[in-house]
């Protein structure tokens, strides 16, 4: 902070001149403390909860793509480290990402030059790290699902940088409170998600219950919030999701992302009607919409055209891309993976039965059905 004092020449009292030299060294005083907060601002220390200063930064929302990672020179002779940049989430980020570096916690620890390439690229270059500075950031639009990165650092042994990549999630991606990405799928009016849900926790972050083991008996039980594994197999759940018991889908904590929730009856009949009266089905407009809304894989094969199992290349028309995750029985076992895709609504009958929606391999419609609430179903989300 730069401090301007203009001193007329009077003639002044001495005493005078006296207070005036006390006012100047005072404002020096002043001074130096506003450069030394300066100095603690710049050296500060960030952690993995100070991604939101990227924001600042880029002007974007950006979700953590790769790292945090820590790259430390432990040698004399500089050496150059390699890391694979992998994510299985590739396919839910746009091509825009940003590398984020922080440079050491303090002068002592802060790397003076290093190189960092990208498949081969150089990306950072020694001059960026000049007067120790704390933050870089650099774009990246080649990354791939096989990159590969290579950090060298050329500075005093115990320098160290925290480097992560940051990018942008795709328009139609949403994600759960346990990092979980979802693509999602406008149809009509209505935004659904394109994935069963797979989470094991409420909004609000408590988890949802399982039994020990998966196919333990719970027909006899009276409190019943729980969920499974597709087919009782955790491998499942990235493609197929988890099965509910009702209760804990109708829980007031939510199970669905922020924004979303899970659809009753009425919304479950909209997508129906929308459908079969803009020429989804088999032949056309009519109620045969199974093939528009299954996936174009995993079913069992059936031989009459029109149905889920039959020619499975031309499903999926609508986006919706239903799996046959089977269910879950009261009494423990797994039934119908691969033939069958079934989700909860929010519509009670009665005391023990609910109703939810399916698809058969063999069946050319979706069908309304009822079940005991504490059979395990899976669960699509909508849009609030």
């Amino acid at each position: 902070m730069k401090t301007n004092i203009n001193i007329s020449r009077v003639s002044v009292p001495k005493c005078f001149k006296i207070d005036t030299l006390l006012f100047i060294c005072i404002l020096i005083l002043i001074s130096g403390s506003c450069q030394k907060d300066e100095i603690l601002i710049s050296n500060k220390s960030f952690n993995d909860k100070d991604i939101a200063f990227t924001a600042g930064l880029t002007g974007a929302s950006y979700e953590l793509y790769f790292g945090h990672k820590i790259f430390t020179r432990a040698h004399e002779s500089p050496q150059t480290e390699t890391q694979f940049l992998e994510n299985l989430k590739y396919e839910y980020f746009n091509s825009d990402f940003i590398l984020m570096i922080k440079n050491g916690k303090d002068r002592k620890t802060r790397v003076s030059s290093a190189e960092i390439r990208i498949d081969g690229i150089l990306i950072v270059r020694p001059s960026d790290f000049s007067g120790n500075v704390s933050f870089i950031t650099k774009r990246l639009t080649l990354l791939t699902p096989e990159s590969i990165i290579e950090v060298k650092l050329r500075s005093t042994p115990g320098s160290f940088i925290d480097l992560w990549i940051e990018g942008t999630l795709k328009e139609n991606v949403i994600w759960d409170n346990n990092g979980t990405f979802y693509n999602t799928k406008k149809i009509g009016e209505q935004w659904w998600m394109s994935e069963n849900l797979k989470t094991n926790r409420y909004q609000n972050g408590d988890l949802i219950g399982t039994t020990t083991p998966g196919i333990l008996d719970i027909s006899s039980q009276t409190t019943t919030k729980y969920q499974w594994a597709s087919n009782n197999n955790e491998n499942n759940v990235p493609i197929n999701g988890r099965l509910y018991t009702w209760d804990a889908v109708v829980d007031s904590r939510n199970l669905c992302p922020d924004g979303w929730h899970v659809p009753s009856a009425t919304e479950w009949t909209t997508l129906t009607n929308y459908l079969i009266t803009n020429g989804y089905g088999y032949e056309g407009s009519g109620p045969d919409i199974a093939k528009s809304l299954a996936n174009v894989s995993g079913w069992r094969q059936f031989a009459t055209p029109g149905f889920v199992g039959n020619d499975q290349a031309g499903n999926n028309t609508s986006g919706f891309t239903a799996v046959p995750g089977g269910y879950r029985f009261t009494s423990g076992a797994f039934v119908s993976f691969g033939d069958y895709a079934s989700w909860w609504d929010t519509s009670e009958l009665n005391t023990s039965d609910a109703e939810f929606w399916s698809l058969h391999y063999n069946r050319n419609y979706l069908k309304r059905e009822v079940s005991n609430k504490k059979q395990g179903i899976a669960v699509r989300c909508i849009k609030d």
